[in-house]
């Protein structure tokens, strides 16, 4: 009786509920929703060391370690964090909100290069209002943001043919440039910071949001890697560049 209650059982599956499970098991492109402690942990990652929230985190670092006044790092950090942050934020949401998107992790190619545009568009607009301003470390802060606009560019290029890790290229970038300004040793630094625990916390920083995007089955191993690659290579040698040329005094 109950090897014909099983026979039953099974045959009572249709071919539509067998294919929609191989479908939905085989999908790549849609973020897996949390389950466990392991993926809310990487879904905070995401959020809290994402490409928005890392250009303000980076240029108020860098005006502190130069003996900024407050006021200016106030106000060039809010003027950071409103373009180049809050701003690309309310677009990633409108885009959700009007389907443009699927989720605000933006796995379709096209909808990254939009984002990417209006990211772009900001880091312009923060370039131009630190340019007026008179800073202590203008020239420093400009050619980061400038590193950022070069970065997206080149994102924006390889995103139109594959889908490289953004999370992964913006954590190592970030990396890069905090390695930079505490490797150069500056006369007027505020502080010298050890160069070894820097690094370290960079590599560390970057294996984590590898492994969150890895974790949410957001991106492969090709994709996260590249993404490290790309950001460090490409903001260090940007950087480099500018100190050589004797823009950055």
């Amino acid at each position: 009786m109950r090897e014909l209650t099983r026979t039953g059982h099974n045959d009572v599956k249709s071919p539509d509920h067998i294919d929609a499970g191989a479908v939905s098991t085989t999908s790549v492109e849609e973020p897996v929703a949390p389950s466990g402690t392991a993926d809310r942990t990487a879904r905070a990652i995401g959020y809290i060391l994402s490409p928005l929230t890392l250009p303000p985190i980076l240029v108020g670092f860098a005006m502190l370690y130069f003996k900024a006044p407050s006021w200016d790092v106030l106000t060039v950090t809010a003027v950071v964090f409103g373009l180049m942050t809050a701003g690309p934020a309310i677009v990633l949401i409108w885009m959700v909100r009007t389907g443009q998107a699927s989720t605000v992790q933006v796995t379709d190619r096209g909808a990254r290069g939009k984002l990417l545009a209006f990211a772009l568009a900001g880091g312009i607009g923060a370039l131009l209002v630190v340019l007026t301003l008179d800073l202590v470390v203008a020239r420093l802060i400009a050619v980061l943001i400038a590193a950022y606009l070069f970065n997206v560019l080149l994102l924006i290029g390889i995103n139109r043919f594959w889908k490289i890790s953004l999370h992964a290229a913006a954590i190592a970038g970030f990396g890069a440039a905090v390695v930079f300004i505490v490797g150069v040793r500056w006369t007027d630094a505020h502080v010298q910071l050890p160069l070894v625990i820097v690094v370290a916390v960079s590599i560390l920083l970057a294996a984590m949001v590898g492994w969150a995007r890895l974790q949410q089955r957001l991106h492969s191993v090709p994709q996260v890697a590249a993404g490290w690659l790309v950001g460090a290579l490409a903001t260090t040698t940007e950087l480099l560049i500018a100190y050589r040329l004797g823009i950055i005094p």
